[in-house]
């Protein structure tokens, strides 16, 4: 899988709960929502990740030093998908 097919992909997973909390189901209002479904990943899944992850640190460590628009990118970029892959972590484990 290219990164032009992981980013779609995982924008899916992380939208997808958010989708399922835009339309309440109607029925009682004391009773308590079910918890939105996720997309099981497996950890061949978070294997795959890492690897993502790792490419776009090396990417990051060619770029010229100095700040540039890309280099932030690159940044905000690993930063949000060590934050995902510590969740899927976290909820492969539980």
């Amino acid at each position: 899988m290219e990164r032009r097919e992981a980013l779609p992909l995982a924008a899916l997973l992380l939208t997808t709960p958010l989708l399922s909390q835009a339309h309440p189901t109607s029925g009682p209002q004391s009773q308590k929502p079910a918890a939105p479904e996720r997309p099981a990943v497996t950890s061949d899944d978070l294997e795959k990740m890492r690897s993502y992850l790792a490419q776009l640190q090396a990417n990051l460590a060619m770029l010229p030093s100095g700040y540039s628009a890309v280099k932030h990118q690159f940044e905000i970029e690993i930063d949000m998908w060590r934050l995902v892959l510590g969740i899927w972590e976290r909820n492969l484990r539980s």
